[in-house]
């Protein structure tokens, strides 16, 4: 009979999961994820597998909460124009001199073991969730007159989905107070209703 874990898991996940977010996959070890954890590499591997298989369950845990929680806080109800705003501007602004962590999906397609099959369909899961999101936010938008309709509604989240994910991997080295303020006023734009 296999023994009970004597940790919660959702705890441990989020942990491992900050952890993964603030360094990278490669740079992340086991030694860091056990001081994050609380954790011993014995138990971590007996709970989870290893570094590869932990990793995989906190980018999970990443899509179902904190993927999640923002598209639910920004992009479902409300002023679509301004929820949107506020969901690509959300991480770019942690203060002058300070790195922001970014966003863990996008870091993650950057740097993670993408020949990993199963993290290449987490990834993909996660920004389709964002995308279709944004389409739908788009379209509401457009049909309460808060964004342009002589757009494709597709084609423009699509465009705003790029243009974040660009923003979130520029935050992890750009210190410049408010240098995200121009790439936000484009990306404000792109959702501007036209004037007829």
């Amino acid at each position: 009979m296999p023994r009970q874990r004597s940790f919660d898991e959702d705890v441990v996940l989020t942990a491992a999961m900050k952890c993964f977010w603030r360094h990278g996959y490669a740079a992340t070890s086991m030694k860091d994820l056990e001081a994050a954890t609380g954790l011993t590499t014995g138990s971590l591997y007996n709970g989870f597998g290893n570094k590869d298989d932990l990793f995989l369950a906190a980018l999970q845990h990443y899509v179902d909460t904190v993927v999640a929680a923002r598209i639910a806080r920004y992009l479902i109800a409300g002023d679509a124009r301004e929820g949107i705003l506020a969901f690509v501007r959300e991480g770019l602004d942690r203060g002058s001199r300070q790195l922001s962590s970014g966003c863990l999906l996008v870091n993650s397609f950057v740097e993670a073991p993408l020949h990993q099959p199963k993290v290449r369909a987490v990834l993909t899961h996660g920004q389709r969730m964002i995308d279709e999101a944004l389409v739908a936010a788009v379209e509401r938008g457009m049909a309460a007159g808060e964004i342009r309709s002589t757009a494709d509604s597709r084609a423009l989240a699509l465009q705003v989905s790029f243009a974040a994910g660009a923003l979130l991997v520029r935050s992890r080295a750009d210190t410049t107070p408010n240098w995200f303020e121009e790439p936000m006023g484009a990306v404000e734009g792109l959702l501007a209703v036209v004037e007829s």
